[in-house]
């Protein structure tokens, strides 16, 4: 496999270099289905071997269960990647106002994350992209697929399995998800062009966005990670890339943001 970009992070003087392909791993506890840790930390292992160097997590992350299976990582492999947490802030401010004031108010903010997808691009018009412009600081993106949407692998709300939060997610109801399906279909009849999944076209699509954003796609499989590294070897032309804005700007796509 060819090299993962990279991009560095961090507050001037203390830089850090991680891949643009990070390892989201809200996936490793039961909010979307039944989970398992040796497939987990398998997943977690196979990251290092292929490039990835950041992974994602939090406290609320089953409390403190995914800190748990991320120590289980071999002491010899500790300074191969980067672990991020984060914390969340909640106020009637825009998104820019918001940033602007953690920026002013609490310590410097190098990395802010958010849902950024080619079905959710409320962070193009809402602030957040031109606050962390201003403040030089680096975007962080989840739900990059849209929960697998974009990927096409949901067909209908009986893909996921019970006990899994999208079931109940307003984007996959019946009366949005004809409308919603649109965009999904047109990203996978250009994957033809590249020998690619409609997954891979979309993590792409977002790799080439504006302020190069970092993506955490969330998983717990080997064979999925393989697939989402396999993104950044695409290479989308300025036609394709216009092609693809016109699609995403067209869809009108329904209670899409998380």
């Amino acid at each position: 496999m060819a090299a993962v970009p990279t991009i560095e992070i961090g507050v001037p003087g203390n830089k850090l270099r991680v891949s643009r392909i990070g390892l989201g791993t809200m996936d490793m506890f039961p909010v979307y289905g039944e989970t398992n840790d040796e497939e987990a930390i398998n997943a977690l292992n196979h990251t290092l071997n292929i490039g990835c160097t950041l992974w994602d997590t939090a406290n609320v992350y089953g409390i403190g269960h995914n800190e748990q299976l991320l120590s289980r990582v071999p002491k010899e492999r500790r300074d191969k990647f980067f672990i991020r947490t984060k914390f969340g802030a909640m106020s009637k401010k825009s998104s820019h106002e918001c940033v602007i004031w953690l920026f002013q108010n609490a310590h410097h903010i190098a990395v802010v994350q958010t849902e950024y997808s080619a079905w959710s691009t409320h962070v193009e018009t809402d602030g957040l992209l031109d606050a962390c412009r201003e403040l030089g600081a680096t975007i962080v993106v989840y739900l990059l697929s849209g929960r697998g949407f974009m990927a096409g692998q949901v067909c209908n709300v009986s893909n996921f399995p019970e006990g899994d939060w999208s079931r109940n997610s307003l984007r996959f109801k019946p009366e949005h998800f004809e409308n919603n399906h649109k965009l999904a279909d047109a990203f996978a009849k250009m994957t033809k062009k590249h020998d690619s999944t409609p997954g891979e076209l979309a993590l792409a699509w977002l790799l080439a966005q504006y302020m190069s954003p970092i993506a955490i796609p969330n998983t717990k499989k080997t064979k999925c990670l393989d697939k989402n590294f396999a993104a950044s070897q695409i290479s989308t032309i300025d036609n394709e890339l216009k092609e693809l804005r016109q699609l995403v700007d067209s869809a009108n796509m329904q209670e899409a943001h998380y």
